[in-house]
């Protein structure tokens, strides 16, 4: 068999449109009954991470003026996985593959691209996760399948110290847009036709976010809340956001942006609610576009995405010209940058 000398790839993000953070009751429905699997619909977008990948005797990670290298020890891995950067995110999935028996040595991953914003909500985590296990895949000649693919990448920002569910390894998998429903052991894909184009804005809220305590607020009330704090965690992700979901994918497929605005716009007065309990929810800057008249006026509805939180807000417009109008409105009263996006009815993609 003819040896692998360099893997070059692209792995995209993805938009999650609504119930995001329900895929952390997977490993809890069975010690929680009145827990509903968790219901979500996401989209992969055309921006992510370009990356070419070699075989090494190290790790090396190298973007722009960044080089990082370390030995495969599992000590040494964990001492960058504490660090708490990007790169953990990387040794983390290094650190699974090796524990969990594959035949691997280094690899040396160097970036040509990035056009993916990094706490934003949008999924880099499990993006550069993807791009290690696949990289190693084909040059080692793993032989992995795509289950085995999110599985580890998974398990790999699970040691990277982030406690996330697995909708953004699947919906990056899927290549489109898809209704994801989360059970203990497997999650179900389901592509969800839209009858007209959506377009959506995403505004970069210059501000900061830390998705770990996020996260770990909600692992902290699964699988029974405890406190009274707990329940209204518990309440975001149980059955009034499977409501949401279910609604959201009929209004997509019947064409009823309006109400799939209002969805959203919900689905955020529910994460609102979480701000007792996880200060990261507080997003002043998220609330401050959101009560703006103006955005109002242009925006059928919007909400935070990814975890949640001061990363990025996701507004749905009517058209590409109040999608601009919007876009240079928010840049010039806030100086936050926005990126558009159509979610085309026709195809699969994204088409910027």
């Amino acid at each position: 068999m003819v040896d692998i000398e360099e893997i070059e790839l692209f792995v995209p993000g993805r938009i999650g449109l609504i119930g995001e953070l329900s895929d952390l009751v997977s490993p809890y429905l069975s010690q929680n009954p009145e827990l509903p699997p968790g219901r979500a619909i996401a989209c992969t977008i055309d921006k992510g991470i370009y990356s070419k990948s070699k075989k090494s005797n190290k790790l090396i990670y190298e973007f722009k003026d960044i080089y990082f290298e370390v030995d495969l020890i599992e000590e040494k891995l964990k001492s960058e996985i504490e660090k708490g950067s990007f790169v953990a995110y990387i040794c983390g999935t290094v650190l699974y593959l090796k524990n969990s028996g594959y035949k691997i040595g280094g690899i040396h991953i160097f970036i040509t691209k990035m056009d993916l914003p990094i706490k934003k909500g949008l999924s880099s985590s499990a993006a550069i996760c993807l791009t290690v296990a696949k990289a190693y895949n084909s040059l080692y000649e793993l032989n992995l399948s795509d289950d085995d693919l999110k599985n580890i990448a998974y398990y790999g920002e699970h040691l990277a110290g982030s406690k996330c569910g697995k909708l953004d390894q699947n919906s990056i998998m899927n290549n489109n847009c898809s209704s994801l429903t989360f059970y203990e052991e497997n999650v179900v894909s389901t592509p969800v036709l839209l009858e007209k184009d959506l377009y959506v804005l995403i505004v970069d809220l210059n501000s900061n976010k830390d998705t770990r305590i996020i996260m770990s607020s909600f692992n902290r009330a699964l699988p029974i809340a405890k406190k009274e704090k707990d329940k209204l965690l518990l309440d975001i992700i149980g059955n009034k956001n499977v409501e949401l979901v279910e609604k959201a994918i009929s209004c997509l497929e019947l064409g009823d942006l309006k109400i799939f605005g209002k969805c959203l716009s919900e689905a955020q007065l529910l994460l609102d609610k979480a701000k007792v309990a996880c200060k990261e929810f507080k997003a002043p800057a998220l609330h401050l576009l959101l009560s703006d008249g103006f955005v109002q006026c242009l925006t059928y509805g919007g909400k935070s995405i990814g975890s949640g939180g001061d990363g990025s807000l996701l507004l749905v417009c009517e058209n590409a010209k109040t999608q601009n109008t919007l876009e240079s409105y928010i840049k010039e009263v806030y100086g936050m940058d926005s990126i558009s996006f159509c979610i085309n009815k026709s195809s699969k993609g994204m088409k910027l």
